[in-house]
């Protein structure tokens, strides 16, 4: 809700991720920009996608990998008693392929130490989901990770593309 939104910038916090959408973007209320950057989620978390379309734990992975070829930064929540625990297997899996794909892991922190505040868009807080999404998550803790896919020129048009978790 709105006030959310708001008590986010009375915490002096400087950026969030707490939503789905495509791209970083400064958060609006009531038409008023507010001053901290979301960051959302632009990835399905594994226990959305198990047991849809016939992904399983073996082959969840390969889902996720082909949502990630390509140039473009993405962000990925985990949940630490899934992926760090009974999905350990699977995460792994994911970390090889996004290396392999050229991709590279940092922090949120260092995924906002490298915005452009004056090129993000402003939009209305919440953004409409562009995902389905389940409604019967357990997690009691997830950490959102950033992975850059690595480019090999140096300009900041073309700088490192992350993926964050």
């Amino acid at each position: 809700n709105d006030e959310a939104f708001r008590q986010i910038d009375a915490w002096g916090m400087a950026y969030a991720s707490d939503g789905r959408g495509p791209a970083p973007y400064i958060p609006t209320v009531d038409g008023r920009p507010l001053r901290h950057v979301q960051m959302p989620t632009t990835l399905p978390t594994l226990d959305e996608l198990i047991g849809v379309d016939g992904l399983t734990e073996e082959n969840v992975h390969t889902a996720l990998l082909r949502l990630t070829e390509g140039p473009g930064d993405h962000v990925f929540t985990l949940h630490t008693e899934l992926e760090g625990g009974k999905l350990a297997p699977v995460f792994e899996r994911l970390l090889a392929g996004w290396s392999a794909q050229g991709h590279e892991l940092v922090s949120m922190a260092t995924y906002y130490r490298h915005l452009d505040r004056e090129t993000l868009p402003a939009l209305p807080v919440p953004l409409p989901l562009t995902s389905k999404t389940s409604t019967s998550s357990c997690s009691s803790r997830s950490t959102t990770t950033r992975l850059r896919r690595s480019c090999p020129s140096t300009s900041p048009e073309s700088r490192t593309s992350p993926i964050t978790w």
